[in-house]
């Protein structure tokens, strides 16, 4: 249920800091080729009825047959613009907006957008793509477990792949540099218990990073790079 003390839960101030996003990313733990992995995000609980609220088709807007680029995905997505959303009544939209606002909190960024991703089932997948959004972006994970994998471009068959496994409530970041290095992928479920049945989501928060992350620049040649990248794979795909 929506309970006051779970929207409270979402507003755990932390110790500010010069360098919060820098900080954030040293304590993360550190995957190939470039992925910083922060556990427990949100806490048991705190994912558990994130889960109930947002996997629920009476309570949140999925689109079940969506397309990228003129071709159909095989999970049901989202797309939530905050500059484009008025006040929602839909409680599960504030709750996305919470934790857009818990992200810039923890990470000292700035969030425009967030891509939601439900996979619905165990055989529901995203194959081996690079994200052409010329952005970083933070990626939330709730429900079933599933293996992410980075494979470097110049190889075509599956060797020299890396692989982990966010965990419900972890949250990971994906700088956009490793875009031109290296395309990813959400695998299948591995196995077929009870437990990969269930759904699984994945929250993409498209982040600016803050001034003193100099390393982390976003240039508008980035931006305007990842829109031509974008159009170019809708003609192509």
């Amino acid at each position: 249920s929506y309970c006051v003390s779970f929207f409270r839960s979402l507003h755990s101030t932390m110790a500010a800091s010069p360098t919060t996003f820098l900080d954030e990313l040293d304590r993360a733990v550190k995957i190939d080729p470039g992925i910083s992995l922060i556990h427990s995000f949100l806490d048991r609980d705190q994912a558990k009825e994130a889960l109930t609220v947002l996997s629920d088709n009476d309570k949140f807007p999925w689109d079940l047959k969506p397309k990228l680029f003129g071709q159909p995905l095989e999970q049901h997505a989202y797309h939530y613009q905050r500059n484009n959303m008025s006040a929602s009544s839909l409680k599960s939209l504030i709750l996305l907006e919470e934790l857009c606002r818990k992200v810039e909190r923890q990470f000292d960024v700035s969030v425009s957008d967030v891509y939601c991703n439900r996979f619905q089932d165990s055989t529901h997948q995203i194959e081996w793509h690079k994200d052409t959004y010329g952005s970083h972006i933070f990626v939330l994970t709730l429900g079933s477990e599933r293996d992410v994998q980075f494979r470097p471009q110049k190889y075509k068959d599956d060797s020299n792949i890396s692989t982990f496994t966010p965990k419900p409530g972890d949250i990971y970041f994906m700088p956009l540099s490793i875009n031109k290095t290296h395309v990813h992928r959400v695998c299948r479920s591995a196995t077929n218990d009870e437990d990969t049945k269930s759904p699984r989501l994945s929250f993409v928060f498209f982040a600016d990073p803050p001034t003193y992350a100099i390393d982390y620049k976003i240039t508008v040649r980035d931006k305007v790079r990842g829109a031509w990248e974008g159009f170019l794979e809708g003609l192509l795909s």
